[in-house]
């Protein structure tokens, strides 16, 4: 085995160690620069490197001219998921870490790419993401619960870690719903997580409190996990894809709450029709819309609810309500 690796052409030593799926074999030279695949190229049979091993190996194999050279080489490399930090020093990241890293911090780059491209990408990094979540054997394979607007603030209230800012991922590789991208909130400061990496900003409480009030406006639904706030859509979201992809929504992500609509109360205005991401509500088919009639709503889908509180923040006539119900 070893001796066919020495035979590898580079490009295929780098198809190799950087786990490159059929998918990104075409775009490696937008990905990847060429001083990083040299890198990648000459790298050795151990899987981790120290930082002066790494620069000794950068500038024997002519990636960077100096000490001072590499270290700003294996910097920007760490930020951009080309590396990723180890307990002894620095391994080689992956496709897949840096495909998510270049949809985000380099976004004008990313949206280069044929639309039919980025398509591409997202399902494969879709699979991906779920047979991760498969591989756990879980009911719920992540701690991911849905929580509405006010449970929210004060899960953020409550936090004692710093929260960060960075941009929503799902929708920056997928980028199907056109709604707001600065929006996820993050309290992971591992050392590959974007913190370390530079890619999420620091901000107060209450700064975090209006990122997902005003996502709630924008038609967004909040889950939270020890990690932190995100909020969510169902075009662009890997957890919610994922729950229709397993069948597990009502399960996983955990729900707390029903809707319950008063429909005497109810103005016929629609706001919950646009608000709910899960068909939820229908007009009463005994109206149309050119009967005269106020065209009142009802729950057709009520076991579909989520409980993210999306038509109860957006109904003007407080005809909608949330109620705790017994958790699976």
């Amino acid at each position: 085995m070893r001796l066919q690796k020495n035979f590898m052409t580079p490009y295929e030593k780098i198809i190799e160690c950087f786990c490159v799926p059929r998918e990104g074999r075409d775009i490696l030279d937008v990905m990847l620069t060429k001083k990083e695949q040299e890198m990648l190229c000459c790298w050795p049979e151990t899987e981790e490197l120290t930082a002066d091993e790494l620069a000794r190996l950068l500038c024997g194999g002519g990636v960077a001219a100096d000490e001072g050279g590499a270290l700003h080489f294996i910097e920007e490399a760490f930020k951009r998921g080309v590396l990723n930090k180890s307990d002894g020093g620095y391994c080689r990241g992956s496709f897949y870490g840096r495909l998510d890293i270049f949809a985000t911090d380099e976004a004008a780059e990313y949206r280069k790419l044929s639309r039919e491209k980025r398509d591409e990408l997202d399902s494969w990094y879709f699979a991906a993401y779920l047979n991760g979540l498969k591989s756990s054997r879980e009911e719920r394979p992540t701690a991911d619960e849905v929580l509405p607007l006010e449970d929210t603030l004060e899960f953020i209230e409550n936090k004692e870690e710093q929260p960060y800012l960075a941009l929503c991922d799902c929708r920056m590789l997928k980028g199907a719903c056109g709604k707001p991208v600065s929006t996820c909130i993050t309290y992971r400061t591992a050392p590959n997580s974007f913190v370390k990496r530079g890619l999420a900003k620091k901000i107060t409480k209450q700064e975090a409190k209006q990122v997902v009030i005003d996502a709630d406006k924008a038609g967004l639904m909040h889950t939270v996990n020890p990690g932190g706030v995100c909020s969510c859509c169902t075009d662009c979201c890997y957890l919610f894809r994922a729950a229709s992809a397993l069948e597990s929504q009502g399960t996983w992500p955990r729900v707390h709450y029903r809707a319950v609509l008063d429909e005497d109360r109810c103005i016929g205005c629609r706001s919950c029709l646009r608000r709910c991401h899960f068909h939820v509500f229908e007009l009463k088919k005994d109206q149309t819309k050119d009967s005269g009639k106020r065209q009142n709503v009802r729950m057709a889908n009520a076991d579909l609810c989520a409980g993210c509180g999306l038509c109860v923040t957006g109904c003007p006539a407080g005809a909608l309500k949330l109620e705790k119900i017994q958790e699976k």
